[in-house]
């Protein structure tokens, strides 16, 4: 648990994303703790990662930009246009790996190194066989 108390688990069901171009973090149910600022268009998808320092999330919105956050400082660390059009999903598999699908077909491969997300490569092809 973090310093306010709140597990990983309970911090990510929180998060929801919003019409307004913003992640919510919160309960469903009161006032958010905090918006988190930065897409230009709605957010349609999110999901946790684990940072090597704090916790942090994912974030894509329907233009297919996608944002890494750290949620303890409440700041933007990168912002990535992978896709053409809105995300999906994403898929985390462990430690640095992220999976984004978007509804313009592809599937992208990013990895989360020292902070940072950074493009792997686009496996659309690779799963298309």
């Amino acid at each position: 648990e973090d310093a306010a108390g709140s597990s990983v688990t309970q911090f990510v069901q929180n998060m929801h994303g919003c019409v307004q171009s913003s992640m919510r973090i919160g309960e469903a149910a009161s006032e958010p703790r905090a918006y988190l600022l930065g897409h230009p268009v709605a957010v349609v998808a999110i999901a946790s990662v684990v940072l090597p320092t704090s916790r942090g999330a994912v974030s894509g919105d329907v233009s297919g930009v996608i944002k890494l956050w750290d949620l303890v400082h409440q700041s933007c660390l990168a912002t990535l246009q992978l896709h053409d059009a809105a995300i999906s999903c994403f898929l985390l598999a462990p430690r640095v790996d992220i999976f984004s699908a978007g509804k313009d077909g592809k599937i992208a491969w990013s990895r989360v190194l020292d902070g940072q997300l950074v493009p792997h490569r686009d496996v659309s092809d690779r799963l298309a066989r």
